[in-house]
């Protein structure tokens, strides 16, 4: 080793030109080195309301996705478009995505509250998994017997939310995903969360936002008869883009 070192140094003191250019292109090498990609699925925000966003906050395109979870039109265009929209639009850092929320229901409003529930950075992990999620709770739901959905009219608040979460099966969704019980208990006691949700849904409706799912791109709402799924949304969005 040291006479590898002594060897360096003479070439250095003798001039050695090849030695000379191999040193500085080594430190170049280090100071030019290409930057690692930014990955834009990691960037989730909070938005205006108390939406979530996910991508690069300077996106040329901003994606606004109006959705529900007992909308089986919802589920199966999240199904579809999921590792498209995040592959080609969102990780490249071209297309922001927010997820705005629609409360239809009673059942919709206790998903919706439970996928709202944790980390804003899993928030787009649950949101998926919540569609997924969405037939085995409806299903669940319409086998109860009148008897129980009847006893969800006798509370109020976030009482009757906890119990349609326990009837639907939303809760055990919760503990499945490793919810402890004071969380769950603590979201579905967090009044402020419930407004923030009902403001969401009521503006929306108010902005003319009247079926599930719908789509706004750059702030312009998408006529709910020219963009309605993923291949007609995958077209806009590519010319939004320029692609």
């Amino acid at each position: 080793m040291r006479k590898s070192t002594t060897n360096v140094i003479l070439s250095l003191r003798r001039g050695n030109p090849l030695l000379l250019i191999a040193l500085f292109l080594g430190v170049a090498g280090a100071a030019w080195a290409t930057p690692a990609a930014v990955n834009w699925l990691n960037r989730v925000a909070i938005g205006a309301g108390g939406s979530h966003v996910q991508g690069n906050p300077a996106a040329r395109v901003r994606l606004t996705q109006y959705e529900s979870y007992t909308c089986p039109h919802c589920a199966h265009f999240t199904a579809e478009s999921g590792p498209a929209l995040r592959s080609r639009f969102v990780a490249p850092g071209n297309v922001s995505v927010e997820v705005r929320h629609i409360l239809r229901d009673p059942i919709d409003f206790a998903m919706t509250v439970a996928v709202n529930c944790g980390s804003s950075a899993r928030f787009f992990s649950r949101h998926e998994a919540m569609m997924t999620a969405q037939s085995g709770i409806v299903a669940r739901v319409q086998a109860l017997a009148p008897a129980t959905i009847e006893r969800w009219g006798q509370v109020a608040g976030g009482q009757r939310l906890r119990r349609i979460a326990d009837d639907s099966g939303v809760t055990a969704w919760m503990q499945g995903r490793g919810f402890t019980a004071a969380q769950i208990n603590q979201c579905f006691a967090d009044s402020a969360m419930h407004q923030r949700l009902l403001a969401m849904s009521n503006a929306a409706s108010a902005a003319g936002i009247n079926a599930t799912p719908m789509f706004a791109i750059n702030g312009q709402t998408q006529a709910v008869d020219s963009v309605y799924d993923w291949a007609t949304l995958s077209t806009a969005l590519s010319r939004a883009v320029g692609q």
